[in-house]
């Protein structure tokens, strides 16, 4: 097909999950209208982040990058990974209508190198092909098998891997298991699905390699979404060198907590329940230590 009979096809289409914008002014019709806006506003939000990580761990940045997009749909988050020099970018996905609409949106803008593949995450080769950056962008909260999947992703990826899901709040790395209907709407395959919290998000990241696990929360968040705890998460493999990893931390200011009144974003570094009660005798003593000297002051005077 042309690029005119690729625009028609497209225009057929009456329920775009994404916003494109096909020429000036026209877009496609959007399933639901504030779908635009959403979408929209993650991109703005999230792509110049992930490309202050990528310029520390990566040699061009986002340039060169191989990027695979699970649960793809017809492309869009991938394709911003494209238009920012990605050298290649692999989107998957179960549904034929998904991977039809992602190669319109290809063909139409010209995208390449790419290629998309209807193929189920959760049996996926771990020895076919290596990434450098994994997107998990909607998908894992329509998993039955979240750890499996995001350990055999974690296999194939070699510096970084973004999950954009719900994240029930909460100290404790729970699964909350859901029944949904996969005929219906934005839902996944599998009828009985898992939910997980924010501390199984970080669990199931650090078993998978990934030891330095950031949550972005944007300020203002999307209003539609404030109080969803949609959460976005950046993972670093454990093979990327120390000294870049603390480049990273360093110009994303990352914090140790989350300061709900604090009026503007925040980078939140999360750590492993494992973990973190290794480091709080190390903290307490640190404090024992400053009481003591605080106390010897006051003696003193």
């Amino acid at each position: 097909m042309n690029k005119d009979q690729v625009k028609n096809e497209i225009l057929k289409i009456k329920d775009w999950r994404h916003p494109y914008e096909l020429e000036p002014g026209l877009w496609v019709d959007l399933h639901r209208q504030w779908h635009k806006d959403w979408h929209l506003w993650r991109i703005e939000t999230l792509m110049p982040t992930i490309g202050r990580i990528a310029g520390h761990l990566f040699p061009n940045g986002l340039k060169d990058a191989r990027v695979l997009d699970t649960g793809c749909w017809d492309g869009f988050y991938g394709f911003e990974f494209l238009k920012r020099g990605a050298s290649y970018l692999k989107g998957i996905d179960l549904r034929d209508e998904a991977i039809r609409r992602a190669n319109l949106i290809k063909d139409y803008f010209g995208f390449s190198p790419c290629d998309f593949v209807k193929e189920n995450i959760q049996d996926i080769d771990t020895n076919a092909e290596r990434f450098d950056i994994t997107l998990m962008y909607g998908i894992l909260y329509h998993l039955s098998a979240p750890i499996d999947v995001i350990k055999k992703l974690g296999e194939m990826t070699g510096s970084m891997m973004l999950i954009n899901t719900y994240a029930y709040p909460g100290p404790d790395p729970v699964i909350k298991l859901k029944r949904e209907d996969p005929d219906k709407d934005s839902t996944g395959f599998q009828e009985l699905i898992s939910i997980p919290s924010e501390k199984a998000v970080v669990e199931m990241l650090d078993f998978a390699g990934f030891t330095t696990i950031l949550r972005h929360y944007p300020y203002p968040f999307y209003e539609k979404y404030k109080d969803a705890h949609f959460g976005f998460f950046y993972a670093v493999k454990s093979t990327v060198p120390p000294v870049k990893v603390d480049a990273v931390l360093k110009d994303l200011e990352v914090r140790e907590a989350y300061d709900p009144g604090l009026k503007c974003s925040q980078v939140v570094r999360l750590e492993p329940v494992g973990k973190q009660s290794k480091t709080k005798p190390r903290f307490k003593e640190r404090l024992r230590l400053k009481l003591h000297t605080a106390i010897d002051k006051m003696l003193s005077l």
